[in-house]
């Protein structure tokens, strides 16, 4: 504490005076002249840390201003998703995710099996494989209410979203007597085995929801998402000049997902590999995120001199970039 030390200094100062007039009015010998040389060393040294204080306090004051206007500035800095801007009279391939430019659309997806079983896709990006939640309605056993929550990982440009909704049975004609239920890479995957209640010769193909993937060129927010971010992407500088983003890809592994960066963007793809058995085919995504200044006084960082991590977390792509590093440090790693 500075002013602390400055009280305490002024302190000393005040007793060492006071005892040098008092030791000088009350004898001539040399024990005087001795105090007074000491009280003058003490007094030198004491100014001299004072001063020493004074250019420390001044320095943090100038850090702390060179660090609030670097922040200033990184917080006009911006990702623009290239990938999401439709081109095309149609649109986006998926509306729930503009990433996306293959395999099964929509948030969730219900169907009925040949040996007339329901399967059940849903995307919780985020969620752990045993963080989530089921059970059958207990009254009329016909629907499914699924939960999950994401795990707080700290970072606060993208906090914890949690989950909630419900699927199943369309129909009365029906029951639901089982569910075997598996959560993998940020998505719900759950086979309904359901029985008869009442007779009938067709078959029953009514389910909740309706089939609900899309094309078209309005993104969609998360409908199952009741806290946190509905949206697909974030991206933010973060302290100390560095960068963040994620970006939601249900169903991939880490070992999936291929991550590049040239002067001002960076580029993802990612493709799923092992193709879950009811899935007609596999989901691919691909990004393309530019990174723009908001001013004229801000430049837009080159991403070749940082470093640049990445990892796929519960179907989940994070990307962190570091801040500029030492000179002709360059390199690009996948985080274990």
């Amino acid at each position: 504490d500075i002013e602390g030390e400055f009280a305490f200094g002024r302190l000393i100062i005040t007793l060492l005076t006071s005892s040098y007039y008092f030791t000088t009015a009350t004898s001539q010998t040399a024990l005087p002249r001795r105090a007074f040389a000491f009280s003058t060393t003490v007094l030198s040294s004491i100014q001299q840390q004072t001063q020493n204080l004074h250019f420390y306090a001044n320095e943090r004051e100038r850090e702390k201003r060179e660090n609030s206007e670097k922040e200033k500035k990184m917080a006009e800095l911006q990702f623009l998703d290239s990938t999401g801007i439709p081109f095309t009279r149609e649109g986006l391939y998926a509306t729930n995710n503009q990433f996306q430019k293959a395999g099964p659309k929509g948030f969730i997806q219900v169907k009925v099996l040949e040996n007339d079983s329901l399967y059940i896709r849903v995307d919780l990006p985020g969620v752990p494989d045993d963080a989530v939640r089921h059970r059958v309605d207990s009254v009329r056993q016909k629907v499914i209410f699924f939960s999950g929550e994401t795990p707080n990982d700290g970072n606060p440009k993208d906090g914890v979203r949690e989950y909630s909704g419900s699927a199943g049975l369309g129909c009365d004609c029906c029951e639901i007597t089982g569910v075997d239920a598996k959560m993998k890479d940020g998505v719900l995957r759950m086979i309904v085995s359901r029985v008869k209640v009442k007779n009938h010769e067709s078959k029953c193909t009514l389910t909740l929801p309706p089939f609900t993937g899309n094309s078209g060129r309005c993104l969609e927010d998360h409908p199952f998402v009741v806290k946190g971010r509905k949206s697909p992407f974030v991206g933010a500088p973060v302290r100390n000049g560095g960068l963040y983003l994620a970006v939601d890809v249900p169903g991939v592994c880490p070992d999936d997902v291929e991550v590049l960066a040239n002067e001002d963007e960076v580029r993802f793809h990612a493709e799923v590999k092992n193709v879950y058995e009811h899935d007609e085919s596999a989901r691919v995504f691909h990004g393309r995120l530019n990174l723009r200044g908001g001013s004229s006084s801000c430049p837009v960082p080159s991403l070749l001199t940082r470093t640049l991590g990445y990892d796929v977390q519960f179907g989940v792509l994070k990307i962190v970039i570091a801040p500029p590093p030492p000179p002709n440090d360059n390199t690009t790693t996948k985080s274990e």
